[in-house]
């Protein structure tokens, strides 16, 4: 995943997709948009800090329990 560095959309909504974040996202400094909603991702919280701190281009994080409309600003800026 870490590879696709011109990655700038990743909905990934309405799968079955268990476990973690892989931290390997940092490496797509393209990703503006990470959409995962209605899958079973753990430590959401977790993810969240970190994708704050690591990814602090991306401008949308949106998780399993929040829907398209909340979107979750990762950072205060590009």
């Amino acid at each position: 995943m870490g590879e696709l560095r011109q990655l700038r959309v990743l909905s990934c909504r309405d799968n079955q997709f268990t476990g973690r974040v892989p931290r390997e996202i940092a490496n797509c400094v393209n990703l503006r948009d990470f959409r995962f909603q209605n899958n079973e991702i753990e430590d959401l919280e977790e993810t969240k800090r970190w994708l704050a701190a690591e990814c602090s281009w991306m401008r949308v994080f949106i998780g399993p329990d929040e829907s398209d409309s909340s979107g979750s600003d990762v950072s205060d800026g590009e």
